[in-house]
């Protein structure tokens, strides 16, 4: 069932995407589809996963110069029905070290949140010049890339909590 979601994500993936950049699309959505639970993934109909990956992958690629990245927002596409449960969605992007899931989840309790969903794929991912040219487990470099739906944040509290991640992160980062 898994092989056959990604099969379907993959076409639709085809018919939408520049001939160009398939090849590391296609990569990346076989391996964050790895990532997600085969009971969530036989749940979700193709259009949604493709555009639920292709958010991650732009999250992924996009100020890739930066070392640490953290955001936090309101969800757009998700793998949950998250009209039933309202939810804020941080995601984290860094390279890959122990601790990651740890220091984001010591994050989550002290600021009194709920951990409603939580994925992390580490990818390999070959950059030039601060662009992505390809996701390859086997010689890129290991990327970490968190998405979590977590209990709601006010708008006016996110950047304080984005910077108070980040710089925990950076620190994680440090310490491997």
């Amino acid at each position: 069932m898994q092989a056959e979601v990604v099969r379907q994500v993959l076409s639709l993936a085809h018919q939408s995407v520049k001939e160009t950049h398939r090849d590391r699309i296609e990569s990346y959505v076989r391996a964050y589809c790895r990532a997600i639970p085969p009971e969530v993934l036989s749940e979700v109909e193709p259009h949604v996963l493709l555009s639920f990956v292709m958010e991650r992958f732009a999250f992924l690629e996009e100020d890739f110069a930066r070392t640490v990245k953290v955001t936090i927002h309101d969800p757009e596409t998700t793998l949950l029905g998250s009209e039933e449960t309202p939810s804020t969605v941080i995601e984290t992007r860094l390279p890959d070290c122990k601790f990651i899931i740890r220091t984001i989840k010591s994050f989550i309790r002290q600021q009194g949140l709920q951990l409603q969903f939580v994925l992390h794929p580490i990818h390999g991912v070959i950059a030039d010049q601060g662009q992505i040219t390809g996701i390859d487990d086997t010689r890129g470099q290991k990327m970490s890339q968190v998405y979590l739906q977590v209990s709601p944040i006010a708008p006016d509290k996110r950047e304080a909590l984005r910077q108070d991640l980040a710089q925990r992160l950076e620190l994680t980062l440090k310490g491997n």
